[in-house]
């Protein structure tokens, strides 16, 4: 029995050092596909503000540059724990290793950039797939089982009407 515990608590530490390494491995690679990731939100602001019309006031636009980044930054870092916990259980250590490998090189740091400012103009495309598509399914929907009222924002539908 005491063999056994020793065994067991030798796998287990073994165990833990390796969790701490993917950790470490994960918490880099994601500070590295990251490269420019505030210079690239801020230049998507700049672009988003640059396209509204006239009816928004200069001082609110002005402010919102201001804020909204910084804002963002404050509810960003539980998203990137988040990304570095999936990676660390869903990567092994070898293939972070080579992830962060290829992301020191600089063709990974403009592959990262590049990256950012892609998934920017894909968010874009994104949200007008999820506008367009939850609209036709809601409006169908709704036509199929009489929605009673607007749908409570945060739902995907309204329970149908009981007849």
């Amino acid at each position: 029995a005491v063999i056994a515990a020793i065994i067991s608590l030798a796998f287990a530490t073994h165990a833990v050092a390796q969790t701490t390494e993917r950790q470490a491995l994960a918490e880099r690679y994601v500070q590295l596909s990251m490269v420019g990731m505030d210079k690239t939100l801020q230049g998507l602001l700049d672009a988003q503000i640059a396209q509204w019309d006239a009816s928004v006031p200069t001082e609110e636009a002005r402010w919102f540059r201001r804020h909204a980044l910084q804002i963002m930054q404050t509810h960003m870092q539980p998203m990137i724990d988040e990304m570095t916990r999936d990676y660390a259980e869903r990567f092994s250590e070898a293939e972070l290793s080579a992830l962060v490998a290829f992301y020191e090189t600089p063709m990974g740091r403009g592959i990262a950039r590049r990256r950012l400012e892609a998934g920017g103009a894909q968010g874009a495309a994104m949200q007008q797939f999820e506008v367009a598509y939850l609209t036709e399914l809601m409006t169908k929907f709704c036509a199929e089982f009489d929605c009673e009222g607007e749908l409570p924002k945060g739902t995907a539908a309204a329970k149908p009407s009981s007849r």
